[in-house]
């Protein structure tokens, strides 16, 4: 095809022109999507036909393909959520987003989220009940010295059954009163401290040995933790072939059982004061048969329900009486009360070697 375009001028001047385009439809649409600009660089002075060969300039408006001018005639999707002029969707949204949907991806989440909380509602808290742990940390300042004196020294301490919540209009009981109502309530403020002071003070008797290694904390917890899940696991499986009590029973056998930590603590105490020998054992032995004397009095209502406990009494004492339990029933569980409080003496004389 031959050029169309005019033949250079004599001079020795540059001269630039736009070639002609091929398809004059395609033309149309590459300026509909640019703004107008100069076509081309031509000297002054020359008076050529541009147009010549069916080349056209490009137009001076905008085509309707950009929907205006500024950011606001942008396409659709530059203005989607921006919230500008154009066609980018209504109020900023996404195309294909109404009320409608946005409500439907509400309710479903929503949904979700309800039946996941009622997943743990069903399964955590039947494994580990917080509204039992929720009262079990229910102490105050006077109670923690009272029950710290009632733990070294029980054996002159009377009534030792737990008080009950009852109802001021109906009188029914609702459950057990908390610990800072009631001295005889188990709870687990104690034993948690309890078992933190030991471990801190293991390290303070490292330490004053010039053995101190930042490990002594890690391997005490260990130890501490380790015979504390043996003991629950031997507990539970009392409690499981014996029929008694409920997950809240199980807790208040663990609470019981991390009162030994304070028996623990008095002995390590008097080694660092200077306690050695027969004298160390000496304090050993009294704070084992304190905690042993503790645990038979207080197990009791647990292991061996009163039949004149009221039907909440009943329930959480393992469902029967002892009018219904049998003769050797009674004597299994009486066994299975001296082994609880045995093992404490041997976990104690374990944690006691620091």
């Amino acid at each position: 095809m031959p050029s169309t375009s005019p033949p250079p001028p004599d001079d020795d001047s540059y001269q630039r022109f736009s070639s002609p385009p091929v398809n004059p439809q395609q033309t149309s649409f590459q300026s509909n999507l640019y703004p107008p600009h100069p076509d081309s660089y031509i000297p002054s002075g020359h008076h050529g036909n541009l147009n010549h060969g069916g080349y056209a300039p490009p137009p001076t408006q905008q085509s309707q393909f950009m929907g205006g001018g500024g950011m606001g005639g942008a396409a659709p999707w530059l203005n989607m959520g921006m919230g500008g002029g154009g066609g980018g969707g209504q109020d900023g949204q996404w195309p294909g987003m109404n009320d409608a949907t946005a409500q439907m991806g509400v309710q479903f989440g929503k949904h979700a989220l309800d039946a996941g909380q009622a997943y743990l509602d069903k399964n955590f808290t039947r494994l580990l009940p917080l509204a039992h742990l929720k009262h079990s940390f229910n102490v105050s300042n006077g109670y923690v010295l009272m029950k710290l004196r009632l733990v070294l020294w029980p054996w002159r301490h009377r009534p030792w059954s737990r008080s009950l919540l009852r109802s001021e209009t109906s009188g029914v009981a609702e459950g057990y009163k908390p610990p800072r109502e009631d001295i005889n309530c188990p709870d687990l403020y104690i034993p948690v401290m309890g078992l933190t002071t030991y471990m801190l003070l293991s390290a303070v008797i490292a330490g004053s040995q010039g053995q101190f290694d930042p490990q002594i904390l890690g391997q005490t917890a260990s130890k501490s933790f380790g015979l504390l899940f043996l003991e629950f696991v031997c507990i539970k499986l009392g409690c499981y072939l014996l029929g008694i009590g409920e997950e809240g029973a199980v807790l208040d056998l663990v609470a019981y059982e991390g009162y030994k930590f304070v028996g623990i603590i008095v002995t390590l105490v008097a080694g660092l004061l200077g306690a050695k020998g027969w004298l160390f054992w000496l304090v050993f032995l009294y704070v084992f048969l304190a905690n042993f004397f503790f645990l038979l009095r207080s197990l009791r209502h647990i292991v061996l329900p009163d039949p004149a406990m009221s039907p909440l009494d009943n329930q959480h004492g393992g469902g029967t009486s002892t009018s219904t339990i049998s003769h050797g029933q009674r004597s299994r569980r009486i066994q299975f009360l001296f082994m609880i409080a045995l093992s404490q003496g041997l976990s104690m004389g374990i944690l006691v070697r620091v």
